[in-house]
């Protein structure tokens, strides 16, 4: 899951499937990684403004859960 806050506001499912990200607009909730950011700041990370370590470092994302399948999703999605 993916919630977002700020200039868009909602939760999502993202996952990966022949190696893109997918999105669904709805909240999963066995969820296995749950993202948390503002839409500006995710949307950087998305076009290539910001590197998504970054982000996490200057706790502009945040992330909860399995932090293996955080790392593989982070690897494949970004």
């Amino acid at each position: 899951n993916v919630e977002l806050s700020g200039s868009v506001q909602g939760t999502f499912y993202v996952y990966v499937a022949d190696g893109k990200a997918a999105v669904e607009p709805y909240k999963y909730d066995d969820y296995d990684v749950y993202f948390r950011a503002d839409a500006d700041e995710f949307m950087n990370v998305i076009n290539g403004k910001k590197n998504i370590y970054d982000a996490l470092a200057e706790g502009l994302v945040k992330v909860d859960g399995n932090t293996k399948k955080a790392v593989l999703f982070i690897n494949a999605a970004f």
